[in-house]
């Protein structure tokens, strides 16, 4: 019995168009707004790249999100 292929028709090895280069910095962060006793923290939990044709992006998270998160996505500042 084989197990599911999360490959695409054209194979492994063909990246979507929305993948970015290896080495390319996100254009956006993504962090999680988490309120405590009136204070706001915002902890890091992902990155944006913008696809190719400029209607949408890739994003890549380094932490599972919950139902219920407010998130907030802002542009990279400099080199950041």
């Amino acid at each position: 019995m084989s197990t599911p292929s999360t490959a695409s028709a054209t194979g492994p090895e063909t990246a979507p168009a929305a993948t970015k280069p290896k080495g390319s910095r996100p254009s956006h962060r993504l962090s999680r707004v988490v309120e405590v006793n009136c204070v706001k923290d915002y902890q890091d939990v992902g990155a944006l790249w913008p696809h190719k044709d400029g209607k949408g992006f890739s994003i890549k998270l380094k932490t599972a999100l919950q139902p219920g998160d407010s998130l907030l996505i802002r542009a990279n500042q400099g080199g950041n």
